[in-house]
């Protein structure tokens, strides 16, 4: 956490990246096209309106080291009177047209809810905002799952593996229970207050630590099951997580999930990841061991995933390539939507 020091009552900003994709024990970010610019507008930062410009402080989160770091930005202040952002703004502080500008490379990843108090700063007036950085992929993933889940004629029950901080909850449509599992408790402990929760429908959310290889369901639990950024990624996807998936499923149930594709993913390795398998072969083994960790992955060829499929017992499946280019997450993945006896 930042050092506690006395500080004039000032205006905060926690930025975060919010991806499509997420991470197996925190929902961090990972960059490719780092100088893309995040842009908002006074206007929705409503509390703000009138503040100084030297009043206004921007903090990004770290969740590896649980440390705070101010952030550069800027104020983009938009002339009235010329119609643009080259004059001389004649409205003191921010007004509703004024931008806000920083890049997306400076976004850190999502705080604790006690973020506000983390941040050392309890003074009196202090106005707090938290600004998350979407993408084109949750939206895109989002639309899926409120199409899926509403064409079910009845309320139903779902599962979500890997549900992380809660990505998706406010996706789902037409569900009594969700039940999340992730490894991370301290993921757990974050989707006890997911995101866009005046968007949630679900009525009854129950968050359990376990794993889809250990984790128990008597048979026929769940009319629908969705991972997304998990199976094919951090986590195996198998025949044997496909065949528990379809045991759990009702008649007639769905499973959405997705896998990375291996080609799109192998081609784009960064400077410093050739950088470091160059001198692999020179490091000590605890290096070597926690880089065999963080290098490990579970891609896959569209082959190989069809070849789990066929095995499954799902009969009727769809398998889609999609394309990422979000700020957060760039490569390939493999979208698959199969039927439990067609419906």
């Amino acid at each position: 956490m930042t050092a506690h020091r006395t500080i004039i009552p000032v205006m905060l900003i926690a930025v975060f990246c919010l991806s499509g994709i997420k991470a197996t024990v925190a929902q961090v970010k990972t960059l490719e096209r780092p100088f893309d610019p995040v842009v908002t507008t006074g206007a929705s930062l409503a509390d703000l309106a009138g503040t100084p410009i030297e009043q206004l402080f921007v903090f990004a989160f770290d969740s590896a080291s649980a440390n705070w770091r101010e952030i550069p930005f800027q104020i983009d202040e938009y002339d009235n009177a010329t119609d643009s952002y080259a004059g001389v703004d004649s409205d003191v502080g921010l007004d509703d047209n004024d931008e806000l500008v920083f890049m997306v490379k400076d976004a850190g990843d999502r705080a604790p809810t006690s973020w506000p108090d983390m941040l050392g700063t309890t003074e009196n007036g202090t106005v707090r905002y938290e600004i998350e950085v979407t993408t084109e992929d949750h939206a895109h993933h989002c639309a899926i799952l409120r199409s899926l889940t509403t064409k079910f004629d009845h309320e139903i029950s779902a599962l979500d593996i890997g549900c992380g901080t809660g990505l998706f909850f406010h996706c789902l449509r037409n569900t009594k229970t969700l039940v999340g599992i992730d490894v991370s408790p301290f993921m757990l402990e974050e989707a006890n207050n997911p995101v866009k929760p005046e968007d949630i429908t679900v009525k009854n959310i129950d968050l359990r630590c376990e794993n889809i290889f250990d984790i128990e369901f008597p048979e026929h639990s769940f009319e629908f099951v969705y991972s997304i950024g998990v199976l094919g990624n951090h986590s195996p996807f198998d025949l044997f997580v496909c065949d528990k998936v379809h045991r759990l499923l009702k008649e007639n149930g769905v499973f959405f999930f997705t896998v990375v594709d291996i080609s799109s993913k192998l081609q784009r390795k960064s400077m410093k990841r050739r950088m470091a398998e160059s001198v692999y072969p020179m490091l000590p083994r605890l290096l070597k061991t926690r880089l065999d960790r963080r290098w490990h992955y579970f891609y896959m060829t569209r082959e190989d995933l069809d070849t789990v499929m066929r095995r499954s017992p799902f009969q009727n499946y769809q398998i889609q390539r999609s394309v990422s280019t979000s700020p957060m997450w760039r490569g390939a993945y493999f979208e698959c939507i199969a039927r439990k006896n067609g419906l």
